[in-house]
């Protein structure tokens, strides 16, 4: 199998040349190992405007020279070196000399042997020289990204990593930015069709002045996961909305009924909880329908599988149709006693003396009926579309 490493560079002239030295030296002694038979060098210049490119032409032709006339960003210089690459496995490592190529040895061999798609070297260990900042921030992305999916990657940003060519289809799109590397580990930590491994690995202090913005850059991976958990896990942020507007409009509501169930009356001051309440769970409903509604087109479209998570059961345990024949119903009927009396006052006497609590008690009970009703029709036109579409793919 043939390794093509790509080394993104932007102005490192302090650490380029020991780099390279060492990435020709590791190509001479792959002889040693079964599973790698070659291994191409490509460095691409990221708009460097320091003597980078000059030192890095001086190696010839023992190495692939690419050149961004301006700055395009890191993820652009990892994948523009990947579509010139032509190796069964395509790697990269950071161009300011704190990874050493040797160890594509050991990541090439843990992707072959366990059959991953990714396989990345972690640099959150004893022996690793990486600022506390970035360690403690690494960790954070870490942790928020391994309660969200089943694969723990530990380093979501790590600069060295091996992928099989054949997987890069299901990892892309890849934004341009340094927030490349965690957007790769999120979508291969969440996507059903990959497998992400990570082994330990050294790490040296950088050569020359880091690229990163620790503020800036943290906000840009932080909203890369988000975006990538929204992409294939929406149920996560739409369940917990729903749970938390229900929550709340129990906390509201809960007072006045425990008034009510001492004096047997609702006095003027609960409208506004009672409106509130009623507000909250009608958002609630809005939310699980919609959580039913993409969850089942993500199914389809990009997992092309149904996940079998709590969250997702417990929701189309909800959508089922055996279930909603017992819910709206009930709803619908517990609404119109409410009011059935002051139903009987309009027709009879064109007004009523209802209290005011019941109409909106009923409009908490019969707006959640009306919502489940439309996403249980919405649903149906969705599976007439997706029973069409697997038509043609079978076709």
């Amino acid at each position: 199998m043939k390794l093509s490493i790509v080394i993104p560079v932007f102005n490192e002239e302090a650490s380029i040349r020991a780099l390279i030295e060492r990435c020709l030296q590791f190509k001479q002694t792959i002889g040693t190992t079964s599973f790698l038979k070659d291994v191409e060098i490509i460095v691409v210049s990221d708009g460097s405007t320091d003597k980078t490119v000059e030192y890095v032409r001086q190696f010839g032709n023992k190495i692939e020279l690419l050149i961004f006339e301006a700055n395009k960003g890191y993820g652009a210089a990892i994948k523009h070196g990947w579509e010139h690459s032509s190796g069964d496995i395509l790697g990269f490592l950071d161009g300011d000399g704190t990874c050493d190529p040797y160890f594509f040895i050991e990541l090439t061999k843990v992707l072959i042997e366990k059959e991953v798609d990714i396989a990345l070297g972690s640099r959150l260990n004893k022996s690793s020289k990486m600022p506390l900042v970035r360690r403690i921030g690494n960790r954070f992305f870490s942790l928020m990204l391994s309660a969200m999916s089943a694969q723990k990657v530990s380093d979501t940003a790590s600069g060295m990593r091996v992928v099989r060519k054949s997987s890069l289809k299901k990892i892309l799109p890849l934004p341009n930015g340094l927030h490349f590397t965690p957007a790769m580990s999120a979508r291969a930590a969440l996507s059903h069709e990959l497998k992400i491994s990570e082994v330990e690995m050294p790490y040296a202090e950088r050569q020359g002045e880091s690229k990163l913005n620790v503020i800036k850059d943290s906000w840009r991976f932080l909203g890369t996961i988000l975006k990538t958990v929204a992409l294939y896990k929406p149920h996560l942020f739409l369940n917990w909305s729903g749970v938390l507007s229900l929550l709340f409009g129990v906390i509201l509501i809960f007072g006045p009924v425990i008034h009510y169930l001492n004096y047997v009356e609702v006095e003027e001051w609960m409208i506004y909880r009672f409106v509130t309440c009623n507000l909250l769970v009608l958002c609630s409903t809005l939310f699980f329908s919609a959580s039913f509604l993409i969850e089942k087109i993500i199914s389809f479209t990009i997992r092309k599988s149904t996940t079998d998570t709590r969250g997702n059961r417990l929701i189309r345990y909800l959508f089922d149709r055996k279930t909603l024949f017992i819910v709206i119903p009930l709803l619908l009927l517990t609404g119109y006693l409410l009011i059935q009396h002051s139903l009987y006052e309009r027709i009879l006497t064109g007004h009523t003396q209802e209290h005011w609590s019941r109409f909106i008690a009923m409009s908490t009970l019969v707006g959640p009926a009306l919502i489940l009703t439309i996403t249980k029709i919405v649903d149906y036109f969705l599976n007439l579309i997706i029973d069409y579409l697997n038509f043609l793919r079978n076709q």
